[in-house]
């Protein structure tokens, strides 16, 4: 009778154990399936009930470099944030670099060069101020073009970089001002160079050589305003800073006009007006009735 006591209280004890493991081993494996992939949790796995040890109030948890967005209270999608600082620089130092060589080739073509004979003193007025123009607003464009990129390489460089989706989502988040104002003023240099080689052409050779450099601005803006429909290739929820050229520009005067009115300083202000009423002028001066020297 004893013995068969000792053996039933043995197989209980044997049924509680192996109950208790299976148990354990449920939580561990649910635990498991349930944690973020490379998520890893530094705290003990178990603890003994009489040993007196409590969990810890502050535990290191090491998380992926991943975000889950979360919309309408449902999960909608599993988007990797990064840093892209790296990236953006890199695109703006592409930009940099060509729009300083830029500002260097329009110097001569504004202000070096004479401009070629002409037989019509009307026309030649016209021409030499229409170069005068062009090249002043392409010069300043292409050096505004070198400082908006060299400030946006420096912040990017200097400040705490902060995760974004894409190198676009960073850009248009952060950098919109930056990256519409190196873009559209190295494409504006870029277009007043070829027109002001086109005027030099059509002085020298005639029709033919102008209406190539015309051919050259069409083409390029062309090409430009497929890039910018493009955006960065992400389709219809893709990140996109305009439909074309003209569109890039109206949203950068926006943006420019809406911080000047914003910010309310002096600079910032006469960025705005000093260049409207000087363009203004210079129209109004192009068209005006030449004046004739009498010989």
């Amino acid at each position: 009778m004893r013995v068969s006591r000792v053996l039933l209280c043995t197989g209980g004890s044997a049924a509680v154990l192996i109950a208790a493991v299976l148990l354990c081993s449920a939580v561990s494996a649910g635990a498991h399936t349930q944690a973020p992939p490379r998520a890893r949790v530094c705290a003990p796995a178990c603890l003994p009930a009489n040993s007196g040890a409590h969990w810890p109030t502050r535990m290191r948890l090491t998380l992926p470099r991943t975000a889950i967005t979360l919309r309408g209270g449902g999960l909608a999608a599993a988007v990797a944030l990064a840093d892209h600082s790296g990236k953006a620089a890199t695109l703006f130092g592409n930009m940099r670099v060509p729009a300083s060589l830029l500002a260097g080739a329009l110097l001569p073509l504004a202000f070096g060069f004479p401009m070629p004979p002409c037989k019509d003193e009307v026309l030649a007025q016209r021409l030499s101020m229409a170069n005068t123009i062009i090249g002043t607003i392409s010069l300043v464009a292409a050096l505004l073009a070198v400082v908006y990129s060299s400030v946006a390489v420096n912040k990017l460089t200097e400040t705490t970089p902060h995760l974004a989706e894409s190198v676009s989502h960073l850009l248009m988040r952060d950098y919109e001002q930056y990256w519409l104002g190196t873009n559209v003023h190295f494409l504006l240099g870029l277009l007043g160079a070829v027109a002001m080689i086109g005027i030099r052409a059509g002085l020298l050779g005639g029709v033919l050589p102008a209406a190539t450099a015309v051919s050259g601005i069409l083409l390029m803006t062309s090409i430009v305003n497929r890039g910018i429909a493009i955006g960065d290739g992400s389709g219809v929820d893709g990140v996109k800073f305009g439909s074309h050229f003209g569109s890039l520009i109206m949203r950068y005067m926006f943006i420019v006009a809406q911080q000047a009115v914003r910010e309310g300083g002096p600079l910032a202000l006469a960025s705005v007006i000093l260049p409207t009423a000087s363009v203004a002028l210079a129209l109004r001066r192009l068209f005006a009735p030449p004046s004739i020297s009498s010989k």
